[in-house]
């Protein structure tokens, strides 16, 4: 008994310190090599088959093979992040009102609707629901995030998974480098360069010299 319970107990620890598919993806993205294939994120999740910002939604992406899934979260009244897009619940839930208008509890009693309208059994998902299923699995692009980042960045770390977050946004002013830069060494943040046609360079050469990222983003503004 003693040598099965010392074989279960070694596999158990070769288990938890086996690579995942997480760990697979930040090393291409931290990787000065080129990427062997295009990385694919899922805007919303998979919002065809499972409701935007659903669990369901994700489970199809994992099924998938996505590489990251971006997610939209807001708070409750009781302070709990859910994943939630527009300001208010009216277009994808059975419910109205904005989310701060209700606690989890109130939420979990709306049902998420279908792309074109339809009631599902599906309910607004917490953002910790949404970790531990993306957990090994997905890197997490979260949106909308800068006025919950302290919160975001509590549960990310509380559920395991601060190295599958990334961060993204246009902020650019020294200032903001430094706040971005007190963000957990694991985290991912990308920030975007909004291409107007004019200054672009010197935007990019500042980004390059403030910012220790894998990744910039580019939003163009024209197409000339």
């Amino acid at each position: 008994m003693r040598l099965i319970s010392a074989i279960v107990m070694l596999l158990a620890a070769v288990s938890v310190g086996a690579a995942t598919r997480v760990d697979s993806l930040r090393e291409a993205i931290y990787s000065p090599a080129p990427f062997k294939r295009p990385i694919v994120i899922a805007h919303r999740g998979d919002w065809r088959s499972g409701t935007e910002n659903s669990l369901r939604a994700i489970r199809r992406c994992i099924d998938m093979g996505v590489d990251i899934v971006e997610l939209d979260i807001a708070m409750t009244r009781d302070s709990v992040l859910v994943l939630m897009h527009d300001d208010t619940i009216d277009r994808t839930t059975t419910g109205s009102g904005r989310v701060s208008d209700y606690t989890l509890e109130q939420l979990k009693e709306f049902n998420l609707r279908s792309p074109i309208g339809v009631v599902t059994r599906q309910k607004i998902p917490t953002f910790k629901e949404a970790l531990a299923l993306c957990r090994g699995r997905l890197l997490v692009q979260v949106d909308k995030w800068p006025h919950f980042k302290e919160r975001l960045l509590k549960e990310a770390a509380e559920a395991g998974c601060l190295d599958h977050i990334i961060l993204r946004s246009s902020w650019s002013s020294l200032r903001k480098n430094k706040e971005i830069g007190a963000l957990p060494r694991e985290v991912i943040y990308i920030p975007v360069l909004v291409c107007k046609g004019d200054g672009d360079d010197v935007r990019l050469d500042d980004f390059l010299a403030n910012f220790d990222t894998p990744v910039i983003s580019f939003s163009f503004r024209h197409t000339d």
